[in-house]
């Protein structure tokens, strides 16, 4: 990859003169994307019911296309929704759990995911356990993650609920090998209604890691695609195994009698922001452009130099794992200052760091270490130059 040159650098508008690592927040939308949107815009508000009727089914189909040729899933087996908490409120809402069974989670999923499992569970009783998988986001290891899991599974066990990339800390778990501990499980397991699922929010990895659906070999995968996808705003994609959607029961009324697969009875109906919808696989053919291998050696060539200027600089601790296996593009610090011997919030880091034209983000509550951190989202906007910006006013913040 050029020195100093992202993938696309020509192809966003935002403002040159931050550093944006903020996408893991807000993503600005694609030339390209914000082109279709404002197209079918235009559309729908000059013919409105016309323009939608003749577009509707065919723009559908090109979204669905489109997943397919970028995450390897064919029409039928992925639904267009509306966010990754969305997905999840209608994947873990709806997957059918039989009295005396339970969802097995870690302790650091997003907030959406736990306030999903636990409206679902004021509303029909379904227990759900919470489950350390590491002592150490800077030290753990695969054998560790692993050999957690399999001693907290039970023959109740119905539902393995886990991100990919953690919201809190930057950890990347491998999701292929807690597949392979679920394949293992069911292999004691007689009926569809007994089978151990694995249910995975992949909105952190979406867009960055170079991986098709098949590859991790989860039941369901869950992602915003208005993120690292740098997709419309209000969108997000479900995609699931053939003999996994039937476990599900559909969240809402279906729009329309399209039926591509079962995947499209939980397409979400109603109203929504079609000219979104429709502008989705805009966001896959860009990615798509510079290809999905140097997406990824971009990103994870950027991020892991970025960790490694960032721990150099006295007061500043990286707290997400320092090589690709176990980490994508979201970089986590804590920050102290030296001078005055204390931690410094990073909510005050933030706002000094976007004094200085650097665009950073706080993250979820890190279970593991008590605390929040300062969070960058490293992405395929960004540059050495941008990593070189944050580190040195990070250097200057923490003296």
């Amino acid at each position: 990859m050029t020195k100093n040159i992202a993938p696309f650098t020509e192809a966003s508008p935002l403002d040159e003169k931050f550093a944006h690592f903020e996408t893991l927040v807000i993503a600005s939308h694609l030339d390209s994307v914000a082109e279709s949107i404002a197209t079918f815009r235009k559309g729908l508000d000059l013919e409105g019911e016309a323009f939608f009727s003749k577009n509707a089914g065919d723009r559908r189909k090109a979204v669905l296309l489109a997943l397919k040729d970028y995450f390897g899933v064919d029409v039928g087996f992925g639904a267009l929704t509306h966010s990754t908490s969305m997905g999840l409120a209608q994947v873990l809402g709806g997957v059918k759990i039989a009295r005396g069974q339970e969802i097995l989670t870690s302790r650091n999923e997003h907030p959406a995911t736990m306030e999903t499992l636990h409206l679902r569970a004021e509303r029909d009783g379904t227990n759900f356990r919470r489950v350390a998988l590491f002592r150490d986001s800077r030290t753990l290891t695969s054998a560790e993650i692993v050999a957690n899991l399999e001693a907290e599974i039970r023959p109740w066990t119905r539902v393995l609920a886990l991100a990919w990339v953690y919201s809190s800390d930057g950890v990347k778990l491998p999701i292929k090998e807690i597949a392979n501990v679920v394949a293992r499980e069911n292999r004691k397991r007689a009926t569809p209604a007994d089978r151990l699922l694995l249910i995975v929010d992949g909105l952190h990895g979406f867009g960055i890691e170079n991986v098709n659906f098949s590859d991790l070999d989860c039941d369901f995968f869950i992602a915003g695609c208005h993120k690292s996808i740098f997709g419309p705003r209000g969108t997000g994609v479900i995609c699931g195994k053939p003999e996994a959607w039937p476990q599900i029961v559909p969240f809402t009324a279906r729009l329309s009698g399209i039926d591509e697969g079962p995947a499209a009875r939980h397409i979400p109906g109603g109203v929504r922001c079609f000219e979104h919808w429709w502008a989705i696989d805009a966001a896959f053919r860009e990615l798509l452009k510079n290809g999905k291998a140097k997406n990824q050696e971009h990103i994870h060539k950027l991020a892991t130099a970025f960790k490694k200027d960032l721990s150099a600089i006295p007061g500043v601790t990286v707290v997400t794992p320092a090589t690709p296996e176990f980490s994508s593009g979201m970089v986590c610090v804590d920050v102290r200052s030296v001078s005055q011997d204390r931690m410094l919030p990073p909510s005050d880091v933030i706002t000094a760091l976007r004094n200085k034209k650097v665009l950073a983000s706080q993250s979820a509550y890190d279970p593991t270490a008590a605390t929040t951190h300062v969070r960058f989202g490293v992405s395929l906007v960004n540059t050495e130059n941008d990593t070189k910006k944050a580190v040195q006013e990070l250097a200057k913040i923490a003296k």
